[in-house]
């Protein structure tokens, strides 16, 4: 893997797919748990703002009762902040209170926080984590919630892949390799929706929802 990097190859981890998926991700979470989003606050922590996690974070922001973002670049997304409020009408906050900022926080979308940053915060102890592009592990002696690294697909459509090849890759980076990255994000879900994709599991360190 480290050899590939530096080629700039697209190297298939179903990370990319599970940042686009997110709004299914949450949907499904909330789903399972019986929660609902008009009453749920849900807190995102993120440094590098793409423009799909962009489009996703303005629908996560019109569905949920409360949407506050963690980074380390306060001012870079204060124009964000404003932005939103003026084409939306949608109030976010964003801070980096690494005190509190998580120490109430039950919902927490990790866009792309690694495992050392995160851990630098107070988390509260039954917390859902839900990391996006990589795999984290909360140190934290006290925490005893859920910290989801993985999950899984289903799609109806399975014409032109070899799916003799279900047995070495996951169907989320068989999908992932399909799909043209470099399409607007609004063509991604339209794609999506019609192959019927949905999310199947959360899978985390120690349980699967």
């Amino acid at each position: 893997m480290n050899l590939l990097y530096p080629c700039n190859l697209d190297i298939i981890k179903g990370k990319w797919l599970f940042e686009v998926l997110s709004i299914k991700a949450l949907d499904y979470l909330l789903e399972k748990k019986k929660m609902k989003k008009e009453e749920t606050k849900i807190t995102i922590l993120v440094n590098d703002l793409t423009e799909n996690m962009l489009a996703s974070l303005r629908q996560i922001a019109k569905q949920y009762k409360m949407v506050s973002i963690i980074t380390n670049h306060r001012e870079k997304f204060k124009k964000l902040e404003k932005q939103i409020l003026e084409e939306d009408g949608i109030m976010i906050t964003i801070g980096n209170n690494k005190k509190k900022g998580l120490s109430k926080a039950e919902l927490i979308l990790n866009v792309d926080f690694p495992t050392e940053l995160i851990n630098q915060y107070t988390i509260y102890e039954n917390a859902i984590i839900i990391n996006l592009r990589g795999n984290v592990k909360i140190t934290k002696k006290r925490f005893n919630g859920i910290c989801i690294n993985s999950y899984e697909i289903e799609e109806e459509k399975e014409e032109g892949f070899d799916y003799d090849k279900k047995t070495k890759y996951r169907a989320c980076e068989i999908y992932e390799a399909s799909m043209n990255k470099r399409q607007p994000y609004q063509e991604i879900i339209k794609q999506i929706e019609q192959d019927k994709v949905k999310i199947t599991a959360l899978i985390g360190t120690n349980s699967k929802i």
